[in-house]
């Protein structure tokens, strides 16, 4: 029973990293478009993203390579670009990714 205990004990170990970041994810792209009145940006070929009112998007520029986080998997349809839905996703932060 005791190393019973211990194994679990070092699985939940290992484990509990893993599920404390199943909620984030960051795509990277090239900017294909900045809206900083909306506080918003559409990856090229991808997502457009809002970000929170504390985020300055002004400094960012079509061309730039970013990382943008976010945590929600249900991102909303928020327009059609070459035939493809583009997803609008509420994002958590944004960093330069040059």
């Amino acid at each position: 029973m005791h190393k019973f205990i211990i194994a679990a004990i070092a699985a939940t170990a290992v484990i509990a990293p893993t599920l404390a970041s199943a909620g984030s994810f960051t795509s990277t792209g090239y900017i294909a478009s900045v809206n900083p009145h909306a506080n918003t940006l559409r990856i090229a070929g991808g997502d457009a993203y809002r970000l929170p009112a504390d985020v300055d998007v002004s400094q960012f520029r079509p061309g730039d390579r970013v990382h943008v986080t976010w945590d929600s998997q249900n991102p909303k349809v928020v327009g059609v670009g070459g035939g493809n839905a583009i997803a609008g996703i509420e994002a958590t932060g944004i960093q330069s990714a040059n």
